[in-house]
């Protein structure tokens, strides 16, 4: 099993940086070009304590207080293709029938670096919703807003993803990958074990960076 942790600056107890969120995930393909993962049903994750904004996803300046809780995946079966080296990841459900969602969910975030554990990323808040045949895609971004008035970033980073998130949405109306491809290989076994939370999942050090 592999594991992918979320990295966030943050100014608490001297460090440079700690783990936001972690997900334990199997990995279903992991190539120069692509990542792909699957995440069940009750898969336990680890998410910081402390002071949220709106919808409690993010989090104030500071406003960390230095513990995780665990919590247990209760969303529908995930998978996450990762382009290698884009600032995005592409998301889509399993229905209870055993069928894909009609909507994809692209989630803006910096290129996954690899680390003895699995890959470390880091959330740019900004996402899409993407529906094909018709395409549609709807943002999300007010998370982003608030994020600049709260003083989690400055308008220059905010100004960046969304750059970025409107290259996400070309690649999405392109149908590049992984919209072009069949999502049926990466349907998952019933008998795969849920994954579970690397010893190390809580470290965070310069020589697990390349």
């Amino acid at each position: 099993m592999v594991r992918k942790t979320q990295v966030r600056p943050t100014t608490f107890g001297g460090q440079s940086t700690h783990v936001g969120h972690c997900y334990p995930e199997r990995v279903l393909e992991d190539t120069q070009d692509r990542i792909v993962t699957f995440q069940p049903v009750g898969t336990a994750i680890m998410r910081r304590t402390g002071l949220r904004g709106p919808g409690g996803r993010n989090m104030f300046p500071n406003g960390w207080e230095g513990h995780h809780e665990k919590r247990l995946w209760q969303g529908r079966p995930v998978v996450r293709a990762h382009p290698a080296g884009e600032p995005w990841t592409v998301w889509r459900w399993l229905e209870a029938d055993g069928s894909w969602s009609s909507t994809f969910y692209m989630n803006l975030e910096q290129p996954w670096i690899r680390t003895p554990i699995g890959y470390d990323s880091h959330d740019w808040i900004l996402d899409l919703v993407v529906r094909l045949s018709p395409f549609q895609a709807e943002w999300k971004d007010v998370e982003l807003d608030w994020s600049v008035k709260a003083g989690v970033i400055n308008l220059a980073t905010a100004n960046d993803i969304q750059t970025a998130g409107h290259r996400a949405l070309r690649s999405a109306e392109a149908l590049e990958w992984p919209f072009d491809e069949d999502w049926n290989q990466w349907l998952p076994d019933d008998d795969w074990p849920v994954p579970q939370m690397a010893p190390r999942w809580r470290e965070v050090a310069l020589s697990d960076r390349p």
